[in-house]
């Protein structure tokens, strides 16, 4: 049965996330063609404050240098370039990334595999939501449990699929468990810091030259009380690698020995749960999905609004939207008094179902963010999963949504309708409030929704004061769309602040 929005909240709220970004740690050796597919889906869907770590192992080829060389000098502000002097390898490498910065969460990441939108923060949800998880992993197309949606195989995207494609498959699909297993895998593994500083890094000596060091550092934990889990929300491509040499093979076996002999328990344990296989309900489901050859963008899609509960213009046009696109979506749109959220699942012929979630604080107007407003909220988006947001007021919500939705990938519309969205302390008048004083200044737009959505310039802070001068007469801002110029990213349009206001009609 699939928990409810406040059955997730007790898990959710279990461990505090992550107050600093996240660095991803990606050792590279050769293989152009793979690094750059996997810089580029990196570059689309890690946001920031997270920061992309690249190692160069000694490279051999020019190709691979020059592919690090300029993609970390174009993105200097999310990416850094450690270069080693000679070939250490995947062990050694990550274990400098590891103490690269000791105050920050880690994901070891290879450089054959893909991310989808929200990848990063699908992690640290599943990593946060028990204090005793250590690290964590993904599913994938290829990696022993954690390949879907056949276990131990290298699973080819489905005809006319992509990673984009699976990847939302599955977040539809799975009822976010996060089973226990007894390792991580090592193609993509988030790790916390304080895991780290309790465990320690790689056994270099023992597994230098890789092959089993993952397993080896996440039994460590186990002995000492720690848990790991898999991410049956999150789905990260993995290349693999084609073929094992005789001396690849030669070596994992002799480590696979090293593991036995230190954990005699390790194998039994990897039998017990492949035999009751916690992922294989997923898997069938997502084998029945990916049969049907119907990739998801091509079903329904789940648009999710943000309304305020009044009786205004606003509610009214956007009911009058949400009835028109009801018979060919699934419609569901979040209300809010300040003191109750009401979600709403809009059905064809105006049929309406709601479940309602009371607050103990209310919802100030100034609040720019609301701790149990946002708990509810990632209760709601985890059952929801919405493919789209288009937020129609802000009044009665918190700016902070909007991180929210940002964070897992969520493409944002967002609507301007009156000043609130600048400055919720209305009405204007000549003599700027304090807020809107604080709004008008150089980062100004990190105010209310962040300088992602309203640029920081000084058109903006032209057409900002330029609303305040006019007093309170009728004044509303020209609108324009705008797509989302990152790679890869759903060409979902959100509206944004443009150069001058114009009067009202």
């Amino acid at each position: 049965m699939t928990p409810s929005p406040e059955d997730r909240l007790v898990a959710f709220g279990a461990a505090e996330r992550p107050t600093e970004g996240v660095n991803v740690i990606v050792p590279v050796y050769g293989g152009a063609t793979f690094v750059r597919r996997c810089l580029a889906s990196l570059l689309s869907h890690t946001p920031s404050p997270h920061r992309i770590v690249l190692i160069d192992d000694a490279s051999p080829d020019a190709e691979t240098q020059d592919l690090l060389d300029e993609t970390t000098q174009a993105w200097r502000s999310r990416t850094s370039l450690v270069r080693n002097e000679r070939n250490l390898g995947f062990v050694q490498s990550v274990n400098l990334g590891f103490a690269l910065d000791p105050s920050r969460d880690v994901v070891v990441l290879n450089s054959d595999t893909e991310v989808a939108a929200g990848w990063l923060d699908g992690l640290i949800r599943c990593a946060y939501s028990a204090e005793e998880i250590g690290t964590c992993s993904p599913l994938t197309s290829s990696g022993t449990v954690f390949a879907v949606p056949v276990a131990g195989s290298k699973n080819p995207l489905p005809e006319g699929w992509t990673v984009e494609d699976v990847a939302r498959a599955v977040r539809r699909l799975s009822r976010r468990t996060y089973p226990r297993f007894i390792t991580s895998n090592g193609f993509c593994m988030y790790v916390k810091r304080r895991y780290l500083e309790d465990v320690g890094y790689f056994d270099a000596e023992a597994f230098g030259r890789g092959y089993g060091e993952e397993n080896d550092l996440c039994l460590r934990g186990v002995e000492r009380g720690w848990t790991h889990a898999i991410d049956d929300a999150t789905f990260v491509f993995h290349a693999g690698s084609m073929s094992f040499s005789d001396e690849k093979e030669s070596l994992a076996a002799r480590h696979r020995e090293i593991l036995d002999a230190r954990y005699p328990y390790y194998t039994e344990r990897i039998r017990a749960w492949m035999d009751a296989d916690p992922l294989d309900e997923l898997r069938g489901r997502l084998a029945a999905a990916m049969k049907s050859g119907a990739r998801p963008e091509d079903g329904r899609l789940r648009l999710f609004f943000l309304i305020h509960d009044g009786r205004g213009g606003v509610y009214h046009t956007n009911l009058d939207l949400v009835r028109a696109l009801a018979p060919r979506h699934d419609v569901f749109v979040l209300v809010s008094n300040r003191r109750r959220l009401r979600l709403e699942r809009h059905l064809p012929g105006g049929r309406i179902e709601e479940r309602h979630f009371e607050l103990q604080t209310s919802v100030e107007l100034v609040d720019l963010a609301h701790g149990e407003y946002l708990a509810v909220l990632e209760g709601i988006l985890d059952e929801v999963r919405p493919d789209v947001v288009h937020v129609r007021h802000l009044l009665a919500h918190v700016p902070r949504a909007l991180d929210r939705f940002k964070a897992r990938g969520i493409p944002i519309v967002l609507s301007f309708h009156d000043h609130y969205t600048i400055c919720p302390t209305l009405p204007f008048d000549r003599q700027p409030r304090p807020l809107l004083r604080r709004g008008l200044q150089r980062r100004r737009s990190r105010l209310q929704f962040g300088a992602d959505l309203v640029p920081d310039s000084a058109a903006t802070e032209r057409s900002l004061s330029s609303v305040v001068a006019r007093g309170n007469g009728p004044t509303s801002l020209r609108r324009r769309r705008v797509r989302h110029d990152e790679p890869g990213y759903p060409r979902a349009s959100r509206t944004v602040l443009s150069d001058a206001p114009r009067s009202a009609l």
